[in-house]
C-alpha cells in the first residue's frame, strides 16, 4: 500500500501537464503554486503569520513553513518572501512529503530526479550529501542528500532526502525546492 502511494504521489505532483512543459523556473509549480505568486492568492496572512521562522539575523527574506487542509500532495509548504512585501510575492517554495522509512524517501527521491532528468534533460544533474551538526534538534548522525539542477535564469530545483536521526526532533521527509536566482545569490551571501 505504501509503494502505491508514492506512485500516485509521484503522478499526482511531479508529472502534471504544467510541469511537463516546464522550460525554465517560472514554468515550474507546486501545488498549482509558482515563483512570482502571491501566497495570499492560496493561504490567509494568519496561516501565513502562524508558520514564520526566525532562522536568519539578515531580514531580507523571511519564511513560512505549515501544513493546511487545502494543500492536497503534500505534508506540508513552505515560501521565501520579502518582509513588508504586501504582496507576499513568492521567491522559493518548498513542498516535503514524510516517510514512515527512510527507505521509502530515497524511493521516491530516485523516480523524482528519472522523470526529472526527462523533462530537464538539457540541464546537468547536481548532487550533495550534507551532515548535519549534531545538535538537541538535529540529533547525531542526521545527513541530507540532495540532487540539484540550475537554470539558465539562475533558479534552482533541488529534490531533498532528510534522513534525521533517530535522537533528533525531526521526521524524515523528501522535499522539492523551486528556488529564484534572487534567493540563491542571498543565500550564499549570508552562508559565508
Amino acid at each position: 500500500m505504501k509503494k502505491l502511494s508514492l506512485y500516485i504521489f509521484l503522478v499526482l505532483i511531479f508529472f502534471n501537464s504544467n510541469n511537463l512543459k516546464a522550460n525554465d523556473i517560472g514554468d515550474y509549480e507546486i501545488e498549482g503554486i509558482r515563483l512570482g505568486d502571491s501566497i495570499l492568492s492560496f493561504f490567509s496572512i494568519e496561516k501565513i503569520n502562524s508558520g514564520l521562522k526566525d532562522w536568519y539575523s539578515d531580514k531580507t527574506f523571511s519564511y513560512t513553513e505549515f501544513s493546511d487542509t487545502k494543500i492536497k500532495d503534500y505534508d506540508k509548504l513552505g515560501f521565501f518572501f520579502k518582509p513588508g512585501d504586501n504582496e507576499y510575492k513568492i521567491y522559493s517554495i518548498m513542498g516535503a512529503k514524510f516517510c514512515d522509512d527512510i527507505q521509502d524517501c530515497f524511493k521516491l527521491q530516485k523516480e523524482i530526479e528519472k522523470n526529472f532528468k526527462v523533462d530537464f534533460k538539457y540541464l546537468k544533474k547536481n548532487t550533495d550529501k550534507i551532515k548535519i551538526p549534531d545538535g538537541v534538534n538535529s540529533g547525531t548522525g542526521s545527513i541530507h542528500y540532495q540532487s540539484f539542477w540550475i537554470f539558465k535564469d539562475g533558479g534552482e530545483v533541488f529534490i531533498e532526502v532528510r534522513d534525521w536521526a533517530d535522537d533528533s526532533r525531526f521526521s524524515d521527509n523528501v522535499s522539492i525546492n523551486i528556488d529564484s536566482k534572487e534567493l540563491n545569490v542571498w543565500l550564499r551571501k549570508i552562508s559565508n
